[in-house]
């Protein structure tokens, strides 16, 4: 009985409780459950600033405007940085790195070598260029900037010349972008360009008297092959392409390989600077073919070394001498016309008289010209009686006496007085 009335009363009790807390629930809502607006935002917000703490982080790229340049050219390099973080950092020192081939050698202040700057943004402001331990072999162009916004975007533009080098190398310059307020921070790029160094090689020719030749005649060729590079150069080819109606005679030094009119030789080292000599005593074919009343011999050589090639061409004139000469102009009843023919190649040689009016008077000569083998002109002395092919003295007037040699056709006039 007594545990039925003890069960009894803290089921009565629980009751009791449980009817407390309701009523405190429906009379006291505002001030037991709910927080005012202000408090719950800024508790939240400083619930994320736990989660995201502040930090420094910069992206920063360094470029060039070109990867492969020669000696002497010049290199453009762009420096852009972005803030990127969620602090300002304050004082930024960048600093370039410039290889030592970059820059004057000896360095003496003298920054003719170095463009600065090309283009920049207005907020970065250009220190100064400060030569570093010569045994580093660098130099450095200091620029500062006073703060870095949030999501600022800046670059800096800025142009070397590289010096002269003795062989191809790839130069590396560096980038540095650092701070130490409102913490350190420190990053570092890099950008490298290849300078290749090509071969100067040219070549020159020249000929011995520049004509005009005759048939037969001989001559000398002259080339002349130049390093004119920084750097020794191996395996160089010289070849010359001789024209035809050209009879070698003799060459030296002797070349590497012939095939047909073309020579070729080969020199397996040429140190910068050097330059050698070829010559070539050559005659030309008494047997060319001449035209109007010259023909031009033309020539070319070339000099190549991997993938470098240069060229030079020469040209002479080549004359077939074919003359016709007369003693005098005027000639009275009884003289004679004294001619003298030159010949400078073998022909079928003809002469004749006509008047003026074209009608034909007399034919003079008419046969093969054999070209005398010691002298490259062929000569020979004939006459004109003024006489018609049919033995009559011709009248006073004026004649016209033509010569006919192979694709050659001179004249001149003479006039016969009775």
């Amino acid at each position: 009985m007594r545990s039925v009335i003890h069960s009894i009363g803290s089921t009565r009790f629980n009751l009791v409780i449980l009817l407390i807390i309701l009523i405190t629930a429906i009379i006291l809502p505002g001030k037991l459950w709910s927080i005012p607006q202000d408090i719950k935002v800024s508790s939240l917000q400083d619930s994320n600033n736990l989660l995201k703490p502040s930090y420094i982080d910069i992206k920063s790229e360094l470029t060039t405007n070109k990867d492969k340049v020669l000696p002497n050219q010049e290199i453009e390099y762009t420096f852009g940085f972005k803030n990127i973080g969620t602090e300002e950092p304050e004082s930024l020192i960048i600093k370039f790195y410039a290889p030592n081939e970059m820059l004057s050698d000896p360095f003496h202040g003298n920054f003719t070598r170095i463009k600065l700057p090309t283009d920049q943004h207005p907020k970065v402001h250009y220190e100064s260029i400060d030569p570093q331990d010569p045994s580093e072999l660098l130099r450095t162009i200091t620029w500062r900037v006073a703060k870095l916004a949030l999501d600022d975007s800046l670059w800096i533009k800025f142009t070397l010349i590289v010096d002269d080098l003795k062989e191809s190398k790839t130069l590396i310059a560096f980038m540095t972008i650092s701070c130490e307020i409102p913490e350190p921070f420190f990053n570092t790029n890099s950008a490298d360009v290849n300078v290749i160094l090509l071969p100067d090689l040219t070549i020159s020719k020249s000929v011995s008297a520049p004509g005009p030749y005759n048939p037969g005649d001989e001559g000398i060729y002259t080339l002349t092959y130049r390093n004119n590079g920084s750097r020794a150069i191996d395996l160089v080819y010289v070849t010359d392409h001789l024209p035809l109606g050209i009879i070698i005679i003799d060459l030296e030094p002797e070349p590497f390989s012939m095939q047909n009119n073309t020579y070729t030789w080969l020199f397996e080292n040429l140190d910068a600077g050097d330059f050698g000599i070829i010559t070539i005593h050559f005659k030309v074919d008494p047997n060319i073919e001449v035209k109007d009343p010259f023909s031009e011999i033309d020539n070319f050589v070339e000099i190549e070394s991997g993938t470098y090639y240069f060229s030079a061409e020469i040209s002479f004139k080549v004359k077939v001498v074919n003359e016709l000469v007369l003693d005098k102009n005027v000639y009275r009843n009884g003289e004679n016309v004294g001619i003298t023919v030159f010949i400078g190649q073998e022909n079928q040689v003809k002469i004749d008289v006509f008047n003026v009016a074209g009608e034909h008077i007399k034919n003079l000569e008419d046969r093969f010209y054999q070209k005398d083998p010691e002298t490259t002109i062929t000569s020979k002395s004939l006459s004109w009686n003024c006489q018609d092919k049919d033995g009559r003295m011709v009248g006073s007037g004026v004649y016209v006496i033509v010569m006919e040699a192979g694709r050659y056709k001179t004249w001149k006039k003479c006039i016969v007085v009775k």
